[in-house]
């Protein structure tokens, strides 16, 4: 069903898209004895799912004064967003569609005998897909002020038409172009062993080991490539360089000079995939509703979809320059992107530039010489480390049920979990610090104008390497609590509080699961802090009451509802936008002097506090380096709804067992504002520590009528 968003992620509307989905799905059983202790499934699958956006690109970037070399095909304007001001335009993954197309066999053969249930079973499944995904060719642009919007220059003197410093208004510019078109198969099989052994009347134990072999996703058509580092050669002085690039076996380019490497970029699969999984459930007095329940299990995490969605982007088949900071020097509003090949011209190995210079590395920067200018520009690749291994989950949990009324059950519990190896991205080109004692290619100093030339990689910017790795870690413990009552006599309830901790490197984006990695790129540790979706107190209640029968038909047949949850805020980082200016990578804030997470935290009522959330003068910048506060250290505002709804239901009086059904349903009946986290770049004035936005809706109302029979 078609389904329309007005607004696709901008503050302004007019840049939204219509989205049309359609599902398939067939399943097939066939279920045989063999005698009254051995049976057998048999399963066959199918599912098609359809996806497309259509685009509304009523505003051109020549509508603007703007120059995009890639306008012929692709006309709209960029996303445009002003930091504490607005946002507009289309997003970097409004326009994409396709269609998978999964296959799955299966088959359990079960046992069962002397107080065992041993099953034991196989799957197979295949994923065909064809897709595109046009990310981001429409490009996005980020202002820190409104007044950069404004102004949008170039670095350099004012007489020479720049804006006097040595940053362009235009603080980051990125924009993709290239062939979009992928047809991919997955293939990933299991086996498995599972045996339920009731050991007595108060002892069941469930045992059993998974094995998987995940797949990692193949281009049928060969139109993958990667870049490999230990492939890397660095460019001369003036000059250029390919080496570092591979491309899939299967591919029908022939570049020269380019190493084949297996379609699936990953050198060899993970294959240790064993999970063991134990779990128990124990009723220690026969006499008293008493049950514990136990259980532990590894979980592994397939990577195939992450290594395809994060290499669409990446040459031969794809370009996507990504220049921020000093970086994008040379970037204007006019111009934000240089030159963009059309996407008929791939495949294209975009060269790896060595700096211009017109003497030594040294002296690059003298004279206010540029070494990356617009027409040899600093490169930015996405990429996939070809050793990837397969993350996994284990979780771990204890918990005591206790019927201690009729109908009424009270249980708690702890739950816990462990990740390891999980995915993230990493920025791997981030600038060194040059010195008299640790000199880079000959240069002894350290500036924000020879960034380009302190990088591990000469010719990527510092944030030109984009890396999926796997390699960060999480920990998750709560303590889980419940009271439930049985529906009975006309009404039921459930109430529920957690009180957890999540601890991790890397929480993951908003929709994937590669996060990046705060402040220093080289020092995992230092990124260690709450995780971004931890909610240190959660408290959920649910009900549903059904008005007792009396009176004439019409008064009868009242059932209402209710939905309660609290919750903690959601943490956040206090940045600098403008800190970390020697590394190029972005950097946390510091510390003021004498200034704790105690002292830059404030109480009160948030609607006191939505202009200084926090105590902003406990941050000050970070300068030239990377800021000493944690990540995650604050915590956001905490959140509450209600949402209620009232039914009606009527006898139809020629039908048995038919009724009408009136449903009036209210989303955050009391019309409560949740408000979203403050602004947190202590670089940016208009918007630090200020809460500008909500995270819910108003009160919604909703009407429906149903007839069942």
């Amino acid at each position: 069903m078609p389904q329309t968003r007005p607004f696709a992620g901008a503050s302004l509307p007019g840049f939204g898209y219509k989205q049309e989905f359609s599902n398939k799905n067939l399943s097939l059983s066939d279920r045989h004895t063999f005698g009254p202790r051995l049976f057998n499934e048999l399963r066959v699958g199918y599912t098609r799912h359809r996806g497309i956006d259509i685009l509304n690109e009523i505003l051109k970037v020549s509508d603007i004064g703007m120059q995009r070399t890639t306008s012929s095909v692709y006309p709209a304007v960029p996303r445009i967003t002003v930091t504490g001001a607005f946002s507009l335009g289309t997003g970097s993954n409004d326009d994409q569609g396709g269609t998978t197309n999964t296959y799955v066999l299966g088959n359990t053969l079960s046992i069962i005998r002397s107080g065992h249930s041993l099953r034991v079973g196989a799957e197979a499944t295949r994923y065909r897909l064809a897709i595109y995904n046009n990310f981001n060719t429409r490009g996005s642009l980020g202002f820190q002020s409104f007044g950069d919007f404004l102004i949008g220059r170039a670095a350099g003197a004012i007489a020479q038409g720049g804006n006097g410093t040595t940053f362009s208004n235009v603080n980051s510019s990125t924009a993709g172009t290239g062939q979009s078109y992928h047809p991919y198969r997955i293939s990933d099989n299991a086996l498995f062993i599972q045996d339920d052994w009731k050991v007595n009347s108060s002892l069941t134990v469930n045992m059993g080991l998974r094995y998987d072999l995940f797949g990692f996703t193949i281009d049928n058509a060969g139109r993958m490539g990667n870049y490999d580092r230990r492939l890397y050669e660095e460019p001369a002085v003036n000059g250029s360089t390919l080496k570092g690039y591979v491309l899939a076996e299967n591919s029908i380019a022939n570049p020269p000079g380019i190493p084949r490497v297996p379609a699936r970029m990953v050198e060899s699969p993970d294959r240790n995939n064993f999970a063991p999984r134990v779990g128990l459930a124990f009723r220690p007095w026969a006499d008293k509703p008493v049950v514990i329940r136990s259980g532990y299990g590894i979980f592994y995490e397939r990577m195939a979809n992450q290594i395809s969605l994060q290499l669409l982007s990446a040459p031969p088949f794809f370009y996507l320059p990504n220049l921020s900071g000093a970086a994008n020097a040379a970037a204007t509003f006019e111009n934000p992107w240089g030159v963009l090949p059309l996407p008929s011209e791939f495949p294209i190995y975009p060269l790896i530039y060595g700096p211009s210079c017109p003497g030594s590395l040294a002296t690059c920067t003298d004279n206010n010489n540029n070494p990356y200018p617009a027409t040899r520009a600093a490169s930015a690749i996405i990429s996939v480390n070809p050793n990837l291994r397969m993350p996994y989950m284990q979780h771990y949990s204890l918990n005591i049920q206790y019927e201690f009324a009729r109908n009424f059950m009270a249980e708690v519990g702890y739950v816990g979990s462990k990740g390891t190896k999980l995915p993230y991205s990493r920025q791997q080109n981030q600038a060194l610090l040059a010195t008299a004692q640790n000199p880079i290619r000959g240069i002894t100093t350290s500036t924000a104008a020879n960034i380009n030339l302190r990088v591990p990689y000469l010719g990527f910017s510092p944030t030109g390497i984009n890396e999926v790795n796997v390699g960060t870690d999480s920990r998750y413990s709560s303590l889980q609590t419940s009271v439930t009552k049985r529906y009975n006599k006309g009404y039921q309830f459930n109430a529920s509080y957690t009180r957890a901790k999540s601890l991790d490197n890397s929480s993951g984006g908003a929709s994937s699961t590669l996060g990046g990695i705060s402040g220093d790129q080289t020092d995992l540790k230092q990124a260690r802090g709450l995780s971004d979706f931890n909610r240190k107190h959660r408290l959920v209640g649910t009900f549903i009451y059904e008005l007792p029968a009396f009176g004439p038909p019409a008064l009868q047949g009242w059932q209402f509802s209710g939905i309660v949850t609290k919750q903690s805020g959601l943490p956040f980082t206090v940045t600098d936008g403008n800190g970390g200016a020697l590394y190029g990578t972005g950097s946390r804030a510091n510390w003021a002097p004498g200034a704790t997470v105690e002292t830059a935290t404030l109480s009160g009522d948030v609607r006191s506090r939505l202009n200084a959330y926090f105590n902003k003068a406990a941050f000050v910048g970070s300068g030239n380096g990377f800021g000493d506060t944690g990540r995650n250290i604050l915590i956001g505002p905490p959140q509450s709804n209600f949402d209620f709804s009232i039914i009606k239901r009527t006898k139809l009086p020629k039908l048995e067992s038919g009724n009408v059904e009136f449903r009036t349903e209210f989303f955050n009946l009391f019309n409560h504002a949740n408000f979203d986290n403050p602004g947190s770049n202590v670089a940016t004035a208009s918007s630090y520590g200020i809460i500008s936005g909500t995270t819910n809706n108003g009160r919604l109302i909703q009407f429906a009528l149903k007839v069942n029979f």
